[in-house]
């Protein structure tokens, strides 16, 4: 049984009793269901007339619907006993972890609830008034929890908005979810995700007579339905990753000596293009670097191809002995098949022996 003040104090109090404000502009899922859970934690404390932790909840409330998201209770605020103190010292940075992962975009609800319930655990505790609460309290945290985390180590895959619109296709152990809603996707066990491919274009026809048999079609697979995710809690989740733009490709473009593949066989101008793209190869962090191999016509096109590649893979060598981890270089080959300048077979065209680095 809590303390009651006197009626006096009680009438005053109570019309201290300030509605919620206003939620800020684009709050987030997240923010919207923790400022929900608090405000069930303020009435039940006001309730009971247990003031101080009614505006305590109060407050976490009013800074959840501001878009100031409040921190789970710091345990040095709380006067506890040494057992109290230990289980919810464990818990908290489990809390804290599962706040810091994508489980604010999948379970905001089970994540709201967990965190005004380690709350409740932690202002419970320190009463030591009402031991069913305690309990009641912790059982709640842990599940809610544990919900959150469950969610926090599954797949996530969400469609961000392009220019384009874009779509992808989530197989999930044979069922399909076909996403093309910007902020939708999938939570759990994915296997592949793929573009949805263009549909062929139609084989021409045959005579009536030789037209082969059609082949029945395969069983359509069981299709689900895309879960919608709050805008604004998965760019607060991915802020780093949707503000980081990447860097525009950059193209240097290495011309060869006729029948030349090495370093040692490049154009007096080439050279000083290759040394400026080992240096920004070098030098861009996390680089992709691609090499692509071209050749003229003159010869054989399968020799040609053999040639390009070779060319290419000479180059990429040269990049990795200047420092650059083998893993991050790509080595490609067209032969005769992109030329810069169209000739007919048999010319050499110095424009076309080259080697093309992508750096991004």
């Amino acid at each position: 049984m809590k303390w009651a003040p006197p009626l006096g104090a009680l009438a005053l109090l109570a019309a201290c009793a300030s509605p919620p404000p206003e939620p800020a502009p684009d709050l987030g899922s997240f923010d919207r269901l923790l400022a929900v859970a608090y405000e069930m934690r303020r009435a039940a404390e006001f309730e009971e007339r247990d003031f101080a932790d009614a505006r305590r909840f109060r407050l976490k409330r009013d800074a959840a619907l501001a878009g100031v998201r409040p921190l789970p209770d710091d345990l040095a605020d709380r006067a506890l006993s040494a057992a109290q103190r230990e289980s919810l010292d464990t818990a908290r940075p489990r809390l804290l972890a599962v706040l810091d992962s994508t489980a604010v975009i999948a379970a905001p609800s089970e994540l709201a609830k967990a965190q005004s319930a380690y709350d409740c655990w932690a202002q419970e505790a320190e009463e030591q008034l009402q031991p069913d609460e305690i309990a009641a309290c912790r059982s709640d945290f842990l599940a809610q929890v544990a919900a959150a985390e469950q969610s926090a180590t599954a797949a996530l895959v969400v469609l961000l908005p392009s220019e384009d619109g874009g779509a992808i296709t989530v197989d999930e152990g044979g069922v399909e979810t076909a996403v093309d809603t910007p902020f939708a996707g999938v939570v759990g066990r994915v296997d592949t995700v793929s573009s949805p491919e263009a549909t062929p274009a139609p084989s021409p026809s045959l005579a009536p007579s030789l037209a082969p048999s059609p082949a029945p079609s395969p069983a359509p697979s069981p299709t689900a339905a895309p879960t919608p995710f709050d805008a604004t809690d998965v760019s607060d989740v991915l802020a780093n990753l949707l503000a980081a733009e990447p860097e525009a490709q950059r193209i240097y473009l290495l011309y060869f000596n006729t029948g030349g593949a090495t370093p040692e066989d490049l154009t007096e101008q080439s050279r000083a293009a290759f040394q400026a793209a080992i240096e920004d190869a070098v030098a861009t962090e996390a680089a992709r670097v691609t090499v692509f191999g071209h050749a003229d016509r003159v010869g054989d096109a399968g020799l040609n191809v053999r040639l390009a590649r070779a060319r290419a893979a000479e180059i990429a060598e040269a990049l990795i002995a200047a420092g650059l981890p083998s893993d991050l270089v790509a080595v490609d080959s067209f032969g005769e098949s992109q030329p810069v300048v169209p000739t007919a077979d048999g010319v050499a065209e110095p424009l076309n022996r080259r080697v093309e680095i992508a750096v991004r």
